[in-house]
Order: structure tokens, then C-alpha cells, then sequence
């Protein structure tokens, strides 16, 4: 767990949902927006967060835990 912890350490969003991100239609822009829980810690955090908040309820049932 130290070595998860451990640096290189960034500002990250804290709470990447994709309710929480506005596309721009025929673009690749975007923007995120509610950022009430900003905070330092290593930036993989934002994108396990978005991936894991963005699974249903059946797809998290069937995600290994052993890996």
C-alpha cells in the first residue's frame, strides 16, 4: 500500500463521474465540471474512479477481484 501511495503525486479531480464531464458533439472537447473534492494524491486515482463509477451494477458483480 506505501508504494500506491507513494509519488509522483498531482491534482486530480476527486469525484470523475461522467456526470461530471460535458462533451462538445463533433469534437474532442470536454470539460469538466463540480470540482468540490480536488486533491492531491497520484493522478491513476481520477481514472479508476470514472471507470469504476461508470460500470452497472452487473458488470461490477461479474469484475474479478483477484487481479
Amino acid at each position: 500500500i506505501d508504494r500506491c501511495a507513494a509519488g509522483p503525486r498531482t491534482f486530480v479531480h476527486g469525484d470523475l463521474r461522467l456526470d461530471n464531464v460535458f462533451f462538445t458533439p463533433g469534437t474532442d472537447d470536454f470539460l469538466l465540471i463540480d470540482w468540490q473534492l480536488p486533491l492531491q494524491c497520484r493522478g491513476i486515482y481520477d481514472v479508476v474512479w470514472l471507470l469504476a463509477t461508470s460500470m452497472n451494477v452487473e458488470d461490477q458483480n461479474d469484475t474479478p477481484t483477484d487481479c
